[in-house]
């Protein structure tokens, strides 16, 4: 028994009971701490699931690209959709219309050759071969100058389309003298000998009438028409180099002449230089020579089409021959021989767009032969360093005076006298424009135009507006009509008859004033114009497309209405 017990004890000390190794004998009296919890593992990490052959790929990152695409696919589509039709005009002015009806208002109209899409047939009222929707909001009728059909439609002969992203829609010449011919079709060498001949005995019917109505023997001679330095020679009051150096002796002194190249074309008879928007009085004379055709005294063949005097501006299409003789075709259709008509060179001038560097106020130099001029630290006066070329536009920082002359000074540094400077400065907005519409600003005295969006002018630039006796009228207008070009003449004036094919960017605002492009003279800066407002071609196209109303796609003109607002034009003295 004894034995057993001690073999008992042997085996617990061998599986080594914490409760009984080293424990005194009384240890059954206490007991021992538990013992500290074990950590559990870590969990282990699934493992990542196969990809399933069935699984969809992850979309691309977008492409901006592409998405546009889509965009322009799908506004293509609608277009087409909406306008399935294919149309061309084929009379010279074709009307649209604001609504399927023949009295409807007249919104707009195109220009012959002018292509355009149009919708199914739609309901109206006066129009035998149906009513259309152009875009654009308006309506035309089928067969009343326009072609229209489910595959694109043709008309011959069709001009050029007018160039809507050049500084002009087309291409001009002048006639270098008086009794141009042009005719509604090519004529042969025989018919041109009879035009002359007609043309002599209108010219020698014409003299003999003015005589006798003039004691005066050379009466019925026109004079000839002024040049372009003649309508430009105001006197410079700019200061010689030495005078630039002692304002106290400076002296005005003539103004540069300009260059022979400057000097592009004659200006139509006896308007000098001016554009003729505006009837002539009503008391001018009419050619007597048209008197006499009128009488049946002298007869011109039929296919004449006009009697041009130098200085007529025509548009060009293009140019045909026929063997030896070459003839510029119009863009009204007639023909001109070559050699009696000049190319025009249009002004270059342009603008600024405003923001940045250049902020108001803006100057344009306006007179040739302006000096240069900066101050000399030590002595503060002031040194001629150049001349600055002809509408040199600049920044002016600053204002100084000099004895009674006033200068200003540019962002460059550069000094020039206020009086050879054309200054833009901010304008006040009037009540009734609001605060986020466009409205241009006209400044008579200073000849200057300042595009503004609310207050912040966004463009500036030089203009001629109306001479002393047509003078531009001062007020608040909104334009009413813009045009890509309109013909002005006058052809029944006499001495003051004048013709001027397709001015370009015209933009009517009261009556027959107008802002429009003058591609015939570089005098921007002064007054010229029978009370239209002259842009440079460039500046015209610039303010053209940035006014309402918008013109539509192939549309040659638009009118203003509730729907189709013209932008505001402010003139000030």
């Amino acid at each position: 028994m004894r034995r057993a017990f001690l073999f008992g004890l042997l085996w617990t000390v061998a599986c080594g009971d914490p409760l009984l190794v080293g424990a005194p004998e009384d240890a059954g009296a206490s007991e021992a701490p538990e013992p500290e919890p074990a950590p559990e593992p870590a969990p282990r990490a699934e493992p990542a699931p196969e990809p399933s052959a069935n699984a969809a790929p992850a979309p691309p990152p977008p492409d901006p690209e592409a998405e546009a695409r889509a965009r322009a696919e799908a506004a293509r589509a609608a277009f087409e959709a909406r306008f399935p039709n294919h149309g061309v005009t084929y009379h010279f002015l074709a009307r649209v219309r604001g609504r399927p009806h023949h009295e409807g208002p007249i919104v707009g109209y195109m220009r012959r050759g002018s292509r355009f899409r149009a919708s199914e047939r739609v309901p109206g009222v006066g129009c035998a071969r149906g009513w259309f929707e152009v875009p654009g909001g308006g309506f035309v009728c089928r067969g009343e100058g326009f072609k229209i059909g489910a595959e694109p439609q043709t008309f011959e002969p069709a001009p050029q389309p007018p160039a809507l992203e050049g500084a002009l829609p087309y291409s001009y010449a002048y006639a270098a003298r008086d009794d141009v011919a042009q005719f509604w079709r090519l004529p042969s060498e025989a018919e041109e000998s009879e035009v002359a001949e007609a043309f002599a005995q209108l010219r020698r019917a014409a003299e003999a009438e003015a005589e006798a109505l003039s004691p005066n023997p050379d009466a019925g001679v026109p004079a000839p028409p002024a040049s372009e330095d003649e309508s430009e020679g105001a006197p410079s009051d700019e200061a010689t180099a030495d005078e630039a150096d002692d304002e106290a002796t400076e002296d005005d002194a003539p103004e540069a002449a300009a260059s022979a190249a400057e000097a592009e074309a004659p200006p139509p008879p006896g308007t000098e230089g001016n554009e003729g928007e505006e009837s002539a009085p009503a008391d001018a004379a009419p050619d007597p020579s048209l008197v006499a055709a009128a009488r049946g005294e002298l007869t011109v063949p039929d296919y004449v089409r006009l009697r041009m005097r130098r200085g007529f501006y025509v548009s060009l299409d293009g140019e045909e021959r026929d063997g030896g003789r070459a003839f510029y075709r119009t863009v009204r259709g007639a023909y001109v021989r070559s050699d009696t008509l000049i190319p025009s060179e249009p002004p270059t001038h342009r603008g600024v767009v405003l923001g940045g560097p250049w902020q108001l106020p803006v100057g344009f130099v306006f007179r040739g032969g302006t000096h240069r001029l900066r101050r000399v630290a030590a002595t503060n006066r002031l040194r001629d360093v150049g001349r600055f070329e002809r509408q040199t536009p600049v920044v002016v920082a600053d204002r100084l005076m000099r004895g009674s002359r006033e200068y200003l000074v540019t962002r460059d540094g550069d000094v020039v006298r206020r009086s050879s400077v054309r200054l833009a400065e901010p304008e006040p907005r009037p009540e009734e424009i609001g605060e986020d519409e466009r409205w241009v600003h006209i400044d008579l005295g200073e000849q200057m135009l300042v595009a503004y969006e609310g207050d912040q002018p966004v463009f500036a630039t030089l203009v001629s507006t109306g001479r002393e006796g047509y003078e531009t009228p001062v007020g608040v207008y909104r334009i009413r009509s813009k045009h890509v070009s309109t013909t002005m003449d006058d052809l029944n004036a006499g001495e003051e008859s004048y013709l001027i094919e397709d001015v370009p960017w015209t933009m009517y605002f009261e009556g027959n004033y107008a802002l429009h492009a003058a591609f015939w003279h570089h005098g921007f800066g002064r007054v010229r114009s029978h009370g239209c407002v002259n842009l440079a071609p460039a500046d015209a196209r610039w303010i053209f497309q940035w006014t309402g109303p918008t013109l539509p796609a192939s549309w040659h003109g638009v009118f203003s209405d509730g729907e189709r607002p013209g932008t505001w034009i402010v003139v000030t003295e």
